[in-house]
């Protein structure tokens, strides 16, 4: 089951980066169809052959969100955990956190990879200098992934009235962060009306199965 799951997302992520081939619309991105190849797959990773230590941090404004205001996923060579943030926790200066099952941890792996392999920044170049909005939707990548150091940072509000303003693989870590979040607020917080739903690739591919069974002594102080 594993390798199958691995293989359709690697379908779909190196497919969507267009190698070489014609496209085609055969996938549906949030409100718009998502281009890809016609070919199959040529070249494969090997996820574990990914050497990536470091986090992605998203940081909401504590005015307009739900009950998470923060969320971090946090890779090193043999695990991930995902940590999560609400507003009783932020002023408590508390965090909880659920430890990301192989095919989540591998999936967000191969993306970041394929992420800054074949770019330097989650924003494309056209954009990086174009903005809008003063609110605050920060999101922080530190990381080393197989010797190339990354340390970036952009407020993602600065680019919503943009059509596809990020790269490829950025957008894809950004859905599955969105759900993973909303089934902790579902499952975890006991959050109602939970919106908007997974991509539907994700629902395809994970089947809302995303962490190890949540403890609560996983609860820590920052």
């Amino acid at each position: 089951m594993e390798n199958r799951v691995t293989g359709i997302f690697l379908f779909l992520i190196f497919t969507s980066l267009n190698l070489g081939a014609n496209t085609i619309n055969t996938c549906n991105s949030g409100n718009h169809p998502t281009k890809f190849a016609e070919q199959s797959v040529k070249d494969k990773i090997n996820h574990d052959s990914i050497i990536l230590d470091g986090y992605i941090d998203i940081e909401y404004n504590i005015e307009g969100v739900p009950k998470i205001i923060n969320v971090r996923s946090i890779f090193n060579d043999t695990s991930a955990v995902f940590r999560f943030q609400t507003h009783d926790q932020y002023f408590n200066k508390e965090y909880s956190q659920v430890i990301l099952n192989k095919q989540t941890a591998d999936c967000l792996r191969i993306l970041l990879y394929t992420l800054y392999t074949n770019h330097n920044y989650l924003i494309k170049d056209e954009y990086r200098k174009k903005y809008f909005s003063c609110d605050s939707y920060m999101c922080t990548i530190k990381m080393n992934i197989n010797g190339k150091k990354i340390n970036e940072t952009r407020n993602l509000m600065h680019y919503i009235f943009f059509d596809e303003p990020y790269n490829f693989p950025f957008d894809k870590i950004m859905q599955l962060i969105l759900a993973i979040t909303n089934k902790i607020e579902r499952d975890i917080l006991k959050s109602r009306n939970i919106k908007p739903k997974a991509a539907t690739w994700i629902t395809e591919v994970f089947h809302d199965r995303f962490y190890e069974p949540y403890d609560e002594a996983n609860s820590k102080k920052q």
